[in-house]
Formats: structure tokens, C-alpha cells, sequence
């Protein structure tokens, strides 16, 4: 009974098998190691072994940061509430095989930070990445005038408005997260107000790259003094046509033809007015014929009158559109310059007039048309034009 009982447990310790349990070893890889907002990231999982009927394994990820949107894999691939991915795949053998492709969008980080996407199971493996910050929002802007604080703005809306008596602002900014900055030229700095409305801008750039713009507008009242009047114009020995008002700009004074030189006078109607250099007051060179010179005044807030004056030399203006003589050949003609209209009455058998007309200015030449008397016909028109 003894060699009996020793041949069956020798048999039955051939027949229960040696479980051995294979071994397999996994990578993540990914295509970034720095991802901002709006970027997809993915990443691969890769796994090596021999003799493997299953694979089991989670992967877990910031569900803060990363919106998974695919998975592509041999098997399937369940993602579940906690941030976590379970995988199941069947293979004999495995060396270097990619079971499953994962996508995600990166969603927007409030600060820089750096975290793992982690594979737990029959295997391990882990991708350290960086989530680049997308803060671009100014904490304080605070503004000195002189040695005086003139405005300051706790996390500001992005369009501000501002009225200052200054003529100038030290802004200081501040901003929210470390890892942004100000724009060059955009930021801290110091700007020179002008009258009326300014437009300031501070622009911030997240880590991740977004831009983000404030506008503060300031409007510095103006209180300067806006006469821009003369109080008296005039040409030395010659009369201005018209007369000299204030509200008038265009004047026209007649010299003889002997003067080379005239002399112009000008008056401010305000102390605080000036005139523009060289454009005031002076004595000017005079040419044969027309010549046009300007008074130019500015007033204390910067605007700016242009009065004109044309001097005429050894000439009459071109408004002077009147004849100094007109005469009809065999016709007593009572001319008088201001009579515009004439009647006269000739013999049947004359077809033509000569008419001889002089124009008072020296610049005016006289043009005659319709001269020609029609046989015939009771009323015949003649038009004399004096052209400049």
C-alpha cells in the first residue's frame, strides 16, 4: 500500500502546471512637453512582453487641464468620471507594439504647472509635461502725477476712463500671475498728457502667448485761452478793401506802381495769442502785379487764424470790372462806368460798329462780341466783357 500511495502523488505533482505570470513593461509618449490652451496633445501607449493573453492598466490625467476628446487603440479603451483611462488588450506577443493612441485638448490654465499623465496596472509608465499659464490679466494699475497719486485700479475692467488737470502719468503695473508679461512700450512707463482726449494702452502677454489689451482713456481738459483775433490790420499809405473786422480774412489794398517795399501792421486782440514766425507783422518786397502775403495768429490753446492780404502793384484789383471809356463811332454816347445797358440807334445801311472800350484796371482787357449789324432785323445785341 506505501509504493501504492507514492506513485499517485508523484503523479499529481506532473500534473498541476507552474503558473508563471509573464512580464511586461510600457511607455507614454507624447508630442509635446509644453501645451497651452487650445493645443492637442497626444500621446501614445506602448507596451513589450511575451506570452500576454491580457493587458490591463488605467491611465490617469488632470481632467482640469486636459479635455479628452479620442481614443484610437487595438482594443477598447473606456475613459470614466475619474480622470482615468481602462484598457483591456489580448496579444501572445508583444515587443514595441502600440495598443492605443490618446487626444486631448489642453483647456486653459490660470497658472504655470507642471503634471504627469501616469499608466498603472500590469504595467507602469509616466509623461511629465508643462501646462504653459494663460493669466493675462492685470492685477493694479496705479498712476502718480508729480509726487501726487492720481489714479489707481484694482483688477481693472479692459476700458477705463479718466479726467486729469495734468499734463503728465507714471503708470505702474502689476499683474496677476509671474509668468506673463507686458508688451514693450505697452506697459510700465511714463506718458505726457496733451489736451483733449488720450489714448493709453497696456497690453499683456500670457506664458502661453495671448495677448490681452486694456484701454484707459484721459481727457485732459483744456483751459487755454482761444482768441485768435487781430485787433487792427493795415498796409502802410493804402486802404484795405474791405474794411479791417476781425471776423474777415481776405483783404486787397492797391500801391503804386513805384513802391517796392510795403509796410504791413498787424495788432493781437489777445496777450496770450502770438504770431506764427515769420508770418506777422514785417515789411515785404512787392512785385509788379498781384502779391499775397498771410498774417498768421496762434492762440494759447493752439489754434491757429490765417488772415490774407493781396497788394497790388501799379495795378487795380481783379474786382474792379468797370470800363474807364466806351465809344460807339458815329454815335453820341452819354458813358457813364456804372451803366451797364445802352440804346443806341444807327442809319439802315450800317452793318458794322466800331467800338473802341478801355477797362479802368490795368490787368483787364476788353472782348467785344456781336459787332455785326443784321440787315433787316428791327434789335441787334452787342456784349462787351471785361476778362482778368
Amino acid at each position: 500500500m506505501k509504493n501504492i500511495k507514492y506513485i499517485i502523488i508523484t503523479i499529481l505533482l506532473f500534473i498541476v502546471p507552474l503558473v508563471v505570470k509573464a512580464e511586461v513593461s510600457g511607455v507614454l509618449s507624447c508630442n509635446k512637453t509644453s501645451i497651452k490652451k487650445g493645443d492637442t496633445f497626444i500621446c501614445d501607449v506602448l507596451v513589450t512582453g511575451e506570452d500576454v493573453e491580457t493587458i490591463n492598466a488605467n491611465i490617469t490625467y488632470s481632467k482640469s487641464h486636459l479635455n479628452l476628446t479620442k481614443i484610437e487603440g487595438t482594443n477598447s479603451w473606456t475613459s470614466n468620471s475619474s480622470s482615468k483611462i481602462s484598457l483591456s488588450h489580448s496579444s501572445t506577443t508583444l515587443n514595441g507594439t502600440k495598443v492605443a493612441t490618446i487626444y486631448f485638448n489642453v483647456l486653459a490654465a490660470s497658472s504655470h504647472a507642471s503634471e504627469t499623465i501616469t499608466a498603472s496596472g500590469d504595467f507602469t509608465a509616466a509623461f511629465n509635461y508643462t501646462i504653459l499659464s494663460s493669466n493675462n490679466k492685470i492685477k493694479s494699475i496705479y498712476g502718480t502725477c508729480g509726487d501726487i497719486q492720481c489714479l489707481n485700479y484694482v483688477s481693472p475692467s479692459n476700458n477705463l476712463e479718466k479726467t486729469l488737470k495734468k499734463s503728465a502719468v507714471k503708470f505702474t503695473v502689476s499683474l496677476e500671475d509671474s509668468s506673463a508679461k507686458l508688451k514693450t512700450g505697452y506697459g510700465s512707463r511714463t506718458v505726457d498728457l496733451d489736451y483733449g482726449e488720450n489714448i493709453i494702452k497696456f497690453i499683456v502677454v500670457a506664458e502661453s502667448g495671448e495677448e490681452n489689451t486694456y484701454t484707459l482713456k484721459i481727457t485732459r481738459p483744456d483751459s487755454r485761452n482761444s482768441n485768435n483775433n487781430l485787433s487792427s490790420l493795415s498796409v502802410e499809405g493804402a486802404s484795405l478793401k474791405p474794411k479791417f473786422n476781425a471776423s474777415t480774412l481776405n483783404y486787397e489794398v492797391t500801391v503804386k506802381e513805384t513802391l517796392g517795399k510795403a509796410v504791413i501792421n498787424a495788432k493781437l486782440e489777445n496777450s496770450k495769442a502770438s504770431f506764427i514766425d515769420k508770418l506777422g507783422p514785417r515789411t515785404v518786397k512787392l512785385k509788379e502785379g498781384k502779391n499775397e502775403f498771410a498774417i498768421s495768429v496762434k492762440a494759447e490753446n493752439g489754434e491757429i487764424k490765417t488772415y490774407k492780404i493781396t497788394i497790388n502793384r501799379g495795378t487795380e484789383s481783379s474786382s474792379n470790372a468797370y470800363l474807364k471809356s466806351l465809344a460807339v463811332e458815329g454815335v453820341n454816347l452819354n458813358f457813364r462806368k456804372e451803366q451797364l445797358e445802352y440804346n443806341i440807334k444807327v442809319l439802315a445801311n450800317v452793318d458794322t460798329l466800331k467800338i473802341t472800350a478801355t477797362p479802368e484796371s490795368g490787368t483787364a482787357t476788353v472782348k467785344i462780341d456781336g459787332n455785326n449789324i443784321e440787315s433787316g432785323k428791327a434789335m441787334n445785341f452787342i456784349s462787351i466783357y471785361i476778362v482778368f
